[in-house]
């Protein structure tokens, strides 16, 4: 399932992902402002009830993708 970062912080660490930010830099591996990620449909759940932080993405019609690519 894909789901968005819609943390009104930003950019988020997000440990169930394996997603977090390291010593060299803020942000390194964080999740960014809008980022999509595809996860296993168990953690979304997880994710999901943070209705703050996250929301579910559809997938767009293979129609949409061919004209978005054009």
């Amino acid at each position: 399932m894909k789901i968005r970062n819609i943390n009104p912080l930003g950019r988020v660490d997000v440990p169930l992902l394996r997603r977090q930010g390291d010593i060299e830099g803020e942000g390194r591996g964080c999740l960014e402002p809008g980022e999509i990620v595809d996860v296993p449909d168990d953690v979304a759940a997880v994710l999901l009830e943070q209705t703050t932080n996250f929301e579910a993405v559809a997938d767009e019609p293979r129609t949409a993708r061919k004209e978005a690519a054009k």
